[in-house]
């Protein structure tokens, strides 16, 4: 009895010691990847990253806003509208419409550092499921070393993939509907009549009639 007690209170402790030491490889390789995610040079990273972005996109926007100055300039000179209360108007709309998109450029600065962080928080989930599946200290770390590299590299991809141009839609309509309205005033959307006559109401005058 005594024999067979001791022995399997041998097998017991060298089975607790096992579970133990199994929990302790567990811990390590997660210590060691939150000792990578939370490295403090990745929220430099993180920072980096959102100003980049956000430079991107407001060089886009200046280049836009310009495009759209000249094209409003041009626009309020072709209608002799230079100066008036039609130029105040459609100058604010522009300023509005600039601001709303430099505003526009500082949300994706921000949303590519959140996207990057929702990354890396994923990353991390993965690995220490990994680990706690097995994965060893030392391959937890390299495993995310290497996530953070590859996440860092796709976030940067992407963050700047796109353009804002889209934005200045309300912009690109002020130009839109000034052409529209020198149209209407040519009598251009209102039928062949308009279309075949010309300013001095002879009708048909491009055709010589």
């Amino acid at each position: 009895m005594g024999l067979f007690g001791g022995s399997d209170d041998k097998a017991q402790k060298q089975a607790e010691a096992q579970q133990q030491q199994q929990q302790q490889d567990i811990q390590d390789a997660i210590s060691k990847i939150n000792g990578v995610f939370d490295d403090p040079a990745r929220q430099q990273q993180y920072d980096d990253l959102q100003k980049s972005t956000t430079d991107y996109y407001t060089q886009d926007v200046n280049n836009q806003e310009a495009v759209n100055a000249r094209k409003l300039k041009f626009s309020l000179a072709r209608q002799g509208l230079v100066g008036g209360s039609q130029q105040a108007v459609e100058g604010k709309q522009l300023t509005q419409d600039y601001d709303k998109a430099i505003l526009q450029a500082s949300q994706q600065g921000q949303s590519a550092a959140a996207n990057l962080r929702s990354a890396d928080e994923q990353s991390r989930n993965n690995l220490i499921a990994q680990a706690e599946a097995g994965l060893t200290a030392g391959d937890a770390g390299t495993q995310a070393t290497t996530s953070l590299y590859n996440n860092l590299l796709s976030g940067q991809a992407g963050a700047t993939a796109n353009s804002l141009v889209n934005s200045f839609g309300d912009i690109s309509d002020i130009y839109n509907a000034s052409q529209n309205q020198k149209a209407a005033q040519q009598g251009a959307l209102y039928g062949f009549g308009g279309l075949f006559s010309n300013p001095n109401g002879s009708g048909y005058g491009a055709y010589g009639g």
